[in-house]
C-alpha cells in the first residue's frame, strides 16, 4: 500500500491472511528538521530536471519513507524536514521530470 502527500510517501507492507479481513492503518513519517541536498552532474555538467529517490525505513513502523525530489537548473536538490536516520539516495530518472523552482 502506498500513501502520498506533497512530494513525499510512505510504502507500507501488508500482510494478508487466507480468508482474513486486514485493515491497517497508514500515516505518513513524522517530519523531522533534518535536510539533504546536493547536485547531479554528468561529465561535470549540471543534470537539470533529474529525479531521484531518497529513501529509508522508519525504525517506528517498518514501513518505508520516499521522496522524490527533482533537481533545478543548475543540478541541484533539496529534501527539508526529514526526520534522523541514514537515507538511500539513488538517481532514477534523467531529463525527465519538471524542473524544481
Amino acid at each position: 500500500m502506498e500513501l502520498a502527500h506533497e512530494g513525499r510517501s510512505t510504502l507500507a507492507f501488508i500482510k494478508v491472511e487466507e480468508g482474513e479481513v486486514t485493515q491497517q492503518d497508514v500515516a505518513l513519517s513524522v517530519a523531522g528538521s533534518g535536510q539533504i541536498r546536493g547536485r547531479i552532474t554528468a561529465s561535470g555538467r549540471p543534470i537539470a530536471g533529474a529525479r531521484l529517490m531518497i529513501a529509508a525505513t522508519d525504525p517506528r513502523t517498518y514501513n518505508i519513507n520516499v521522496y522524490n525530489p527533482v533537481t533545478d537548473e543548475e543540478g541541484d536538490y533539496r529534501v527539508n524536514a526529514l526526520p534522523p536516520g541514514a537515507y538511500l539516495v539513488s538517481v532514477i530518472s534523467i531529463r525527465q521530470g519538471k524542473p524544481a523552482r
